[in-house]
């Protein structure tokens, strides 16, 4: 079975297990963006947003620029960056995951979703979901890594939240802070 089909059936368990329906896609959409392009407040407090966003969550990818192989441990660290996001958005009660399955096959024909030119809004659009979330974990070595997390509107395509941090030092901790950043001050502010 391939990861990103692992992906849509791990985020299926484990949003069935927090109790949230994997349902399709709302109108609702999870923010706006500014006449600059810069996103502003992209997306809402819950107080703002009358139902939740559906997300189809198509994976973090895994970009190893550095001289020594990738690890069994950061493999393991991508999958928990994985159940950290679904669980830290889940649990704002901003948003519901869509499962990712039924375009499994079509993904599967690319290598990274972050950058295949807008497919993953389309496959999302196509889940019924308000959004596309993508992610990556660029490792130039193991002690200068990058997270990014990209979150566009299903519809339009549009980059709507997201953000970028540099981690320094390669471990279960500095990963899951990168990760936590970007949520706390991008996607959940």
């Amino acid at each position: 079975m391939h990861r990103r089909k692992l992906v849509g059936l791990a985020l299926a368990g484990l949003a069935s297990a927090a109790g949230v329906a994997m349902a399709p896609g709302r109108a609702a959409r999870a923010g706006t963006t500014n006449t600059a392009g810069d996103t502003a407040d992209t997306v809402p407090s819950g107080a703002a947003q009358a139902s939740p966003a559906s997300v189809a969550f198509f994976g973090i990818t895994l970009i190893n620029t550095s001289l020594e192989a990738v690890t069994p441990a950061e493999e393991a660290r991508r999958r928990a960056a994985e159940d950290q996001i679904v669980a830290a958005m889940t649990d704002s009660g901003r948003f519901t995951f869509v499962d990712t399955a039924p375009v499994a096959g079509r993904a599967d024909l690319f290598a990274n979703l972050a950058q295949c030119n807008g497919c993953d809004s389309g496959f999302a659009r196509d889940l019924g979901a308000d959004l596309a979330m993508t992610g990556e974990f660029q490792k130039t070595s193991n002690l200068i890594l990058s997270f990014t997390l990209y979150l566009r509107d299903a519809q339009s395509g549009a980059l709507i939240g997201g953000g970028s941090a540099d981690i320094r030092g390669n471990t279960d901790d500095s990963w899951r802070r990168g990760v936590s950043y970007i949520l706390r001050n991008r996607i959940l502010k």
